[in-house]
């Protein structure tokens, strides 16, 4: 190795060296390595190489060459950040930056999207960035963030309830389950609102369905949704599962017939369609 030479961490390095002498013969030549072996650039820090010539007369001659070994150069990439979910059509500029351990230098800092320019998120699901860091000595780095590209609008699918008649507290004269799961799928992370409407027969009045009294018992029937409460659940992406006993926002459901609206609200801060399941909550009591 150069006296006073920087090499990275990991690079190819081989030791080489000769010794000639004044006097006749050719001298001894004696090195920490022999001369065409790889030197060990795996530890940092500042290192020596030796070698001692000797020649006929016996007369030794040492030459010492200290060497630093430094990191590899450092990728960063502020953004798109590991993992991150972008909407359709979101703007958002890549942010990296590339660094060499002094007294090295950046030679190449390179990606397929120069620093400050749009990454691209025109097309639905898996993409990444890659940027490449080359030191004055020829060694790269490389590191790869990965991001994914979701729908403006989420997609819940797959809403179910394991059961569609159920009690809120166990009962000895009852073989009802307690409670209902509901499970469902989210194409990306967001967030559901359950929200819950009694279902109750009514009477029309005035152009509107109303609650049955004894001044309009003839009039035509008609079903009433009145609002039950509702629930919020940040949900991730793929399936899920949500355990429901029968309390909402507004407290436990009394026993009736019910239907539950489920919406979410994605990344893109828009809400997906309206989807709904219908459930009893039974009397424990029975009919």
């Amino acid at each position: 190795p150069a006296n006073g030479g920087a090499y990275t961490e990991g690079q190819a390095l081989s030791a080489t060296y000769g010794c000639a002498a004044s006097t006749a013969g050719a001298p001894s030549c004696a090195g920490s390595l022999p001369s065409g072996a790889s030197l060990d650039t795996a530890s940092l820090g500042v290192h020596s190489f030796s070698v001692t010539a000797t020649d006929a007369n016996g007369v030794a001659t040492t030459q010492t060459a200290s060497y630093t070994i430094v990191a590899p150069p450092r990728v960063t990439i502020t953004l798109p950040t590991s993992g991150a979910i972008y909407a359709l059509g979101r703007h958002a500029r890549a942010s990296f930056s590339c660094v060499a351990s002094a007294p090295l230098a950046v030679a190449r800092c390179a990606s397929s999207i120069a620093d400050g320019t749009a990454i691209p998120t025109s097309s639905l699901g898996a993409h990444s960035l890659t940027v490449t860091a080359v030191d004055s000595n020829g060694i790269a780095t490389v590191r790869t963030v990965r991001y994914t590209v979701v729908a403006i609008r989420p997609t819940i699918s797959r809403l179910r309830e394991s059961t569609a008649i159920w009690l809120e507290h166990h009962s000895a004269r009852s073989g009802l389950a307690v409670g209902t799961r509901f499970s469902f799928s989210l194409d990306q992370p967001a967030t559901l609102t359950f929200s819950f409407m009694r279902t109750q027969s009514g009477r029309v009045a005035a152009g509107r369905c109303a609650a049955a009294t004894a001044a309009n018992s003839h009039a035509r029937s008609c079903t009433r949704q009145l609002p039950a409460g509702t629930l919020t659940l940040k949900a991730h992406a793929g399936t899920d599962v949500l355990a429901f006993g029968g309390t909402t926002s507004s407290g436990a459901l009394a026993p009736g017939s019910y239907t539950v609206l489920v919406s979410a609200v994605g990344v893109g801060g828009q809400r997906s369609t309206v989807q709904s399941l219908r459930f009893v909550v039974a009397s424990p009591t029975g009919p």
